[in-house]
């Protein structure tokens, strides 16, 4: 039988085998998140809503948001270079957040959202 993963857990899956395989040093492939020590996510942890500021060397086209057991709870596009999603309806716990850049870009990352 075949097993049929989430986007989500797919990208905890890569970025996990990103990580290793940038700090083994080998090869030449670029990793996924490659820019996303330049767009930043704050507060984190999230206390209901998340701001992103994106890479200003990119044109980020959109953002979709997965719980940590792979629901898309936003899909949105993005036009501007900072913007504040209302995240208040969603769970405290472990999140994925993937953009993607006009220029084919992609930043993965994680945020915990914890409301109190």
């Amino acid at each position: 039988m075949r097993k049929i993963y989430s986007t989500a857990a797919l990208a905890i899956a890569i970025m996990g085998s990103v990580n290793a395989f940038a700090q083994s040093g080998k090869g030449d492939v670029a990793p996924v998140y490659q820019h996303i020590d330049k767009t930043m996510l704050y507060p984190n942890p999230c206390t209901g809503v998340l701001n992103i500021r994106f890479d200003d060397n990119h044109t980020y086209t959109y953002v979709k948001i997965y719980n940590a057991i792979g629901q898309t709870v936003v899909s949105m596009p993005v036009d501007k270079k900072q913007v504040s999603i209302d995240l208040n309806k969603e769970q405290n716990g472990l999140y994925i957040i993937y953009a993607q850049s006009a220029e084919r870009y992609t930043d993965v990352a994680k945020f915990v959202m914890k409301k109190q």
